[in-house]
């Protein structure tokens, strides 16, 4: 279940300062060309379309394209940043899917999707659009990343107080890291990962705390409190300086 978001706040990775920057509904960020952070008011209309489309969490891609995920209609595809032109569906195996993130590996040659309901990864290759890997996982899969060289994909499971590891080159879960907030579920919700510092932060869903995980993803470094905070996306700018937060 999504939210509405009313400010976004800014953390200084450096400094581990906070502060929020403005008040408009926003339900989405995206890190696009040159670095920018792209706000997203959701629900929108898709041009030429009759229905409502519910995007789930984009995320940046060099040449302004990126993929969606409607969890209304069970579909995912690729549309334009500029003009959300779409480029067409990709069906996923099966018949009930809640498709909650997807994000581009740092090489451009998959989309890895996070599956809500199936409580799998998803692996589609991004010259053709077709599935070619599907990997299990835990409860309630919502928002994943990915290390700076591509080695490993990290994947948030919602109801288990879990990340998930993936090793690239295998396509299977190599580790978790447990019980992170204490909070069982509703815990962990979405994950940045800093290339200035080469660690990931992920949120704490409903929550005021922001966790730092190590490089090789196996330890919680600790936590950042943000008072107040009722967190839920982050996304971190190209050089991992600065963390934008929901």
């Amino acid at each position: 279940m999504k939210k509405s978001i009313f400010v976004v706040i800014v953390i200084s990775v450096a400094g581990c300062y906070a502060h929020p920057v403005f008040g408009e509904r926003i339900d989405d960020m995206t890190v696009i060309e040159n670095g920018r952070v792209r706000a997203e008011q959701l629900p929108f209309d898709m041009p030429a379309e009759d229905t409502e489309w519910y995007a789930a969490e984009m995320r940046g891609m060099n040449e302004g394209y990126a993929l969606f995920s409607a969890s209304e209609v069970e579909d995912i595809g690729p549309f334009d940043l500029d003009t959300y032109a779409l480029g067409g569906y990709i069906d996923l195996p099966g018949t009930t899917h809640y498709p909650y993130d997807a994000v581009m590996n740092p090489g451009g040659t998959e989309v890895w999707i996070t599956d809500a309901t199936t409580d799998v990864f998803y692996v589609l290759d991004r010259t053709t659009n077709v599935l070619i890997q599907t990997i299990g996982a835990g409860g309630y899969m919502t928002g994943m990343g990915f290390s700076g060289d591509g080695s490993l994909a990290l994947g948030c499971s919602r109801d288990n107080d879990q990340i998930y590891v993936v090793d690239t080159t295998t396509y299977s879960v190599s580790h978790t890291i447990d019980n992170i907030t204490g909070q069982g579920i509703y815990s962990v919700g979405f994950i940045a990962y800093s290339p200035m510092n080469d660690r990931f932060y992920v949120s704490q869903w409903y929550d005021q705390h922001l966790y730092e995980i190590d490089s090789s993803a196996t330890a919680v470094l600790g936590n950042i409190t943000i008072a107040g905070a009722d967190l839920w996306q982050l996304v971190s700018t190209w050089d991992g300086s600065t963390l934008y937060i929901l």
